[in-house]
């Protein structure tokens, strides 16, 4: 096994965060762990609720223009897109009660 020396550890990091930066969306999978309820739509009008069990998967994608704080665009509900009016760190709140990152 061949281990990294700092400089190269440092090159392959911004490496990395210049890749982010040309492509700052993605989309990454959790699985519930417990059953729930969330309702999510564009705003409190147009919301949908979804009833989940365990084991269902859920997309996010995320929008990484801040590494520090990646925004959500959307979620993937059951194969069904849906915008969010969440506020950010209520969504990151809910996916660590509720969920476990693929």
């Amino acid at each position: 096994m061949k281990y990294l020396t700092y400089t190269e550890y440092q090159n392959s990091k911004l490496m990395l965060l210049g890749r982010l930066k040309d492509d700052p969306i993605i989309v990454e999978s959790y699985i519930l762990q417990r059953y729930c309820k969330i309702s999510i739509g564009s705003s409190l009008n147009t919301k949908d609720m979804f009833i989940l069990k365990p084991k269902e998967l859920i997309q996010v994608k995320w929008n990484y223009k801040d590494d520090k704080n990646p925004l959500c665009i959307k979620m993937i509900i059951q194969d069904v897109e849906n915008d969010i009016y969440w506020k950010n760190n209520k969504i990151v709140q809910w996916l660590e009660k509720n969920t476990q990152k693929v």
